[in-house]
């Protein structure tokens, strides 16, 4: 494939992703449909169906595409900073605020999540992933178990990212309750509490 062709397909991919975050925002789930977004991004029906055969398989490079976009922007922020609690907390704030400006497409891919697999999948992949990443900040810390507690931790950031959801703001006290979680344990490793059985 030539560059130049390359290069249109990139830039046409990203204005299709961008249409559909802010169709996620002002659509229901049940009313969106392949001939939606290709009429919102003033393109061909067909030529989305040609990148991505059905509205399903757009969600999954969707999906995909805000996923990259957050560990992109855990990237950026905690680039600088040394391993240990600053980061997971500025890492935590990044990831909470990131769901927020993407709150509509959350909202689709909470309820395609439980009808389609792939998904469901894609999901659980770079949880993992996440996890991993979280794990060699509390290895970092000292932490026993470092890969549950970072799955564990990984979980309650998702559950805070819920319960902000239908307000639509950051919910202070929800994370400082995490925020609290990672100190205080922290702190029970450095004093000789939470060992290893």
């Amino acid at each position: 494939m030539p560059t130049k062709q390359k290069q249109m397909t990139a830039v046409t991919k990203q204005k299709i992703f961008k249409t559909v975050i802010q169709i996620a925002d002002a659509v229901p789930y049940n009313d969106a449909t392949l001939a939606r977004v290709a009429k919102a991004a003033k393109v061909p029906v067909s030529q989305l169906q040609t990148q991505f055969v059905d509205f399903t398989h757009l969600l999954i490079a969707v999906q995909q595409f805000i996923l990259d976009e957050l560990r992109d922007h855990v990237i950026d922020a905690t680039a600088h900073l040394p391993p240990g609690l600053e980061r997971v907390r500025t890492a935590t704030k990044v990831y909470l605020d990131h769901s927020l400006q993407r709150r509509g497409l959350r909202v689709w891919l909470l309820q395609a999540r439980r009808e389609q697999p792939q998904l469901a999948e894609g999901l659980r992949r770079q949880n993992h992933s996440f996890a991993l990443v979280i794990s060699t900040e509390f290895h970092a810390l000292g932490w026993p178990y470092p890969l549950a507690a970072a799955r564990l931790y990984l979980a309650s950031i998702q559950e805070a990212a819920r319960l902000e959801q239908p307000k639509g703001e950051a919910l202070a006290y929800v994370r400082e309750a995490i925020w609290d979680i990672a100190r205080f344990y922290t702190h029970q490793v450095k004093a000789g509490v939470a060992k290893k059985s």
